[in-house]
């Protein structure tokens, strides 16, 4: 078993192939000690500070742990031509201290790939990969990962997650930001499909999309603690979301806030709980709308019938006056 953090790291059910530690400088020996040919792998690669201009995908298919030398120093860069790191392993792999940006020109996850795996990404920073179709900054096909202290930030998707896209599997955001990501349709921060995702002390603000600005819940689950947040709409469809207490308003707001749809209307099929203030702003105060609206109605029609009466024995009365003044001329001619 291999050091990470000077200590043995267990994963439970799987193996780490890795035969000690070692540092590289430059992007040819970081894909060759990543691949290993046939044989065993490092299971620690340092890399030296600087840039590493990646020529293709960098394909991890063993367990490994890349760590920058200094955090933040050393970025994976694919120059806008092609994905930056791709991940289908059984066995763990982690990123830490890292900077992946520049993926481009691929359908799903411009920065990262994730086919399967249990992959953690300790203060990494995904910045400006794009994806045509889902994942500008991240895709997650399957497998259980974990966002530690990380930021997620710039990145774009031609439609569904701008800055994370997770298809399946499980997703743990602890310590970290997802912002200024965009989607041209859904989920603009996070997209999550039969998901499950959780946050803890981690806020999504200032991302953008059609539906979702922040993040889009399809038939997944959904938890918040209260030191997470939500911005500035969280659409669920047909999923659960539990957790953090919002503000309750239909308008761009903290936490779960954005759990009515950018119409006003609130959204079918949802399953909220512990977010009481939500609940009671997103039905009640529609409810009490839709009661002053047929008070209002119901005056109305009231008021006109009320003129009608009064106007109808008006003309009753004038009837009666003029069938008398006809009257007594006749009884004076007699």
């Amino acid at each position: 078993m291999c050091s990470f953090y000077g200590a043995a790291r267990e994963y439970p059910g799987t193996t780490m192939a890795c035969s000690g530690t070692v540092t590289v400088g430059n992007p040819s020996d970081l894909v060759n000690k990543v691949s290993a040919g046939a044989g065993t792998p490092p299971c620690i690669i340092t890399l030296q500070n600087g840039q590493y201009d990646l020529q293709s995908a960098l394909n991890i298919t063993r367990g490994v742990k890349l760590v920058a030398a200094t955090a933040g120093l050393v970025t994976l860069d694919a120059q806008n031509s092609h994905r930056v790191v791709s991940i289908d392993v059984s066995q763990a792999v982690e990123l830490e201290g890292l900077v992946i940006q520049g993926g481009g020109r691929e359908t799903q996850g411009g920065g990262i790939y994730i086919k399967t795996g249990d992959v953690v990404l300790n203060d990494v920073t995904l910045s400006n990969n794009a994806a045509t179709t889902q994942g500008g900054g991240l895709c997650i096909m399957n497998g259980k990962v974990r966002i530690i202290n990380s930021r997620i930030t710039g990145n774009t998707a031609g439609i569904q997650g701008g800055g994370i896209f997770q298809d399946a599997g499980e997703l743990t955001l602890s310590s970290s930001t997802v912002s200024g990501n965009s989607a041209s349709t859904q989920g603009g921060g996070l997209f999550a499909n039969r998901a499950t995702t959780q946050l803890v002390s981690s806020t999504v603000s200032g991302n953008t999309a059609l539906m979702g600005s922040g993040m889009f819940n399809n038939l997944g689950a959904v938890t918040l603690d209260a030191a997470s947040s939500i911005d500035p709409e969280l659409y669920n469809n047909v999923g659960t979301v539990t957790g953090h207490r919002g503000s309750g308003s239909g308008n761009p707001g903290s936490g779960l806030s954005g759990l009515l749809s950018a119409a006003g209307a609130f959204l079918p099929n949802q399953v909220v709980k512990d977010n009481s203030s939500v609940i009671v702003v997103a039905v009640v105060v529609p409810i009490c709308i839709l009661l002053v609206i047929c008070a209002v109605i119901l005056g109305v029609i009231v008021s006109r019938r009320r003129r009608a009466g009064a106007r109808n024995a008006f003309l009753s009365t004038q009837g009666q006056q003029m069938s008398r003044t006809k009257a007594e001329p006749r009884a004076q001619a007699i």
